[in-house]
């Protein structure tokens, strides 16, 4: 039975390969052909002998897959549906932003930690994404040569598909495959360590720690992964990491109108980060049907800002983005599953 190539790593590659009698330099001219000019078709690959490639036609599949839709926002926007074998939906949105083109991907079909602000965990689990089928996100999309910017901040929590986010990642920076600078990529978790504490030191990527709460009764409502994973543990070992690799740490906070917005929340945030140097991203909560949250009023966003920010801890607030398709910030997973591509 064939192996699917796109996934592999060089040195995955280079163990299978290297068994076979073949020149030392055919795994990276392999992966420079899949990866960085997107070439699918092994008997395409001119530099390397037709012996070989028919060892390659014969060993794998590409691996490679289409999207199944994609729906178009009025801000450029693009959320690109796709399909596991079995059918399990999962989604990557492509964001535009002058000299900026990022895309959001995925690393589960659904997710298991039930936050109770995110239109995905109403989808329950179906499990993790494999190798092929986070780079294929990337392969496959129409914008894939645009792309300079990754965000894990699909479905699912990357720290519960560990070995396969760090696998991709790999692919992602390194010279042989995408080549994006590890200063572009950044992973999104609501805590689950170990896979956190790996990260932080095998990676050079940014961490962005979804936080919504400074309070754990509350965090714990809002993310179960709390009663097991403590972030002000996640956070300690988030700043003794921050100076070893130099890359960017922030923690995410969804603002939920009349939740986790009060003049108390904002004192407790402050006093937590501090003279921690990390950043904080702050975010409207996106509604969608079947949740009781509630859009902060828009001086809640400012108010919080500027506070932080006079007390020099570094804040933005993210724009909503394709909120018209349902690829906002917690929407991914919401209706519009369709069936066929259309523009």
């Amino acid at each position: 039975m064939k192996d699917h190539l796109l996934g592999k790593t060089l040195d995955e590659i280079t163990a299978i390969i290297g068994e076979w009698d073949v020149p030392k330099d055919v795994p990276w001219k392999v992966t420079r052909w899949l990866y960085r000019r997107g070439l699918s078709d092994f008997s395409k690959m001119i530099d390397i002998s037709k012996e070989t490639r028919s060892l390659l036609d014969s060993h794998f599949h590409t691996g490679t897959f289409p999207y199944v839709n994609r729906l178009v926002s009025h801000d450029g926007s693009i959320r690109y549906f796709f399909e596991t074998s079995e059918g399990f939906p999962f989604e990557a949105v492509y964001l535009p932003e002058g000299r900026r083109h990022t895309l959001c991907l995925s690393i589960q079909s659904g997710c298991r930690m039930g936050c109770r602000f995110c239109r995905t965990a109403r989808m329950g689990f179906n499990r993790n994404l494999s190798m092929h089928e986070i780079v294929n996100q990337l392969y496959s999309i129409d914008e894939r040569k645009l792309i300079n910017h990754i965000v894990f901040m699909g479905m699912g929590e990357p720290m519960d598909n560990y070995e396969n986010l760090s696998r991709s990642l790999d692919i992602f920076t390194s010279d042989y495959g995408f080549a994006i600078a590890h200063r572009n990529i950044t992973v999104s978790t609501v805590g689950v360590s170990p896979g956190l504490q790996n990260f932080l030191r095998d990676s050079r990527s940014n961490l962005a720690l979804s936080l919504h709460s400074p309070f754990e009764d509350q965090r714990q409502t809002l993310i179960p992964a709390e009663k097991i994973y403590s972030f002000r543990n996640l956070l300690e070992d988030m700043k003794s990491f921050r100076e070893v690799k130099r890359r960017r740490i922030s923690v995410q906070y969804t603002l939920i109108g009349g939740v986790n917005d009060s003049d108390e929340h904002l004192a407790e945030l402050m006093k937590l980060l501090d003279g921690t140097h990390i950043k904080v991203n702050l975010i409207a909560f996106n509604p969608f049907e079947g949740s009781s949250f509630v859009t902060p009023e828009p001086e809640r966003l400012t108010r919080f800002m500027d506070a932080l920010n006079s007390r020099t801890v570094h804040t933005t607030i993210r724009k909503a983005r394709g909120e018209d398709i349902g690829a906002a910030c917690g929407l991914l997973g919401s209706g519009c599953r369709a069936t066929k591509k259309s523009a």
